[in-house]
C-alpha cells in the first residue's frame, strides 16, 4: 500500500530512509532540476504580478496558497542532491 511494499525494514515496517519520491528520482538530473526551477520561478512571477494588480476575497487567498506551495517546492528542490553538482 502507498508504494512502500518492497521497502521493508526492521519488524516489517517500511524503511523511510530508503524511500525516495518519484520527483526526487526525476530531479537527480541537473538539466531537469534547472528546467523545473525555471518553470516554478515563472509561475511565482506571474502569481506575484496578479497580486500586485489586485485580487479580492477568495482569489487572493488561493494565490497566496499557491505562492506558499511554490516556495516550499523550491526549498525541497534545494535539498535534493543532483549528479554533477556539489
Amino acid at each position: 500500500m502507498f508504494g512502500l511494499e518492497g521497502q521493508k525494514g526492521k519488524k516489517g515496517k517500511p524503511d523511510m530512509k530508503a524511500f525516495t519520491f518519484d520527483l526526487e528520482e526525476k530531479l537527480k538530473s541537473p538539466k531537469a532540476m534547472d528546467d523545473l526551477k525555471q518553470k516554478v520561478h515563472e509561475h511565482l512571477h506571474e502569481l506575484k504580478r496578479q497580486l500586485q494588480e489586485g485580487l479580492e476575497g477568495e482569489a487572493f487567498e488561493e494565490v497566496g496558497y499557491l505562492i506558499y506551495g511554490y516556495v516550499a517546492l523550491l526549498k525541497v528542490m534545494g535539498r535534493i542532491p543532483t549528479k554533477g553538482k556539489k
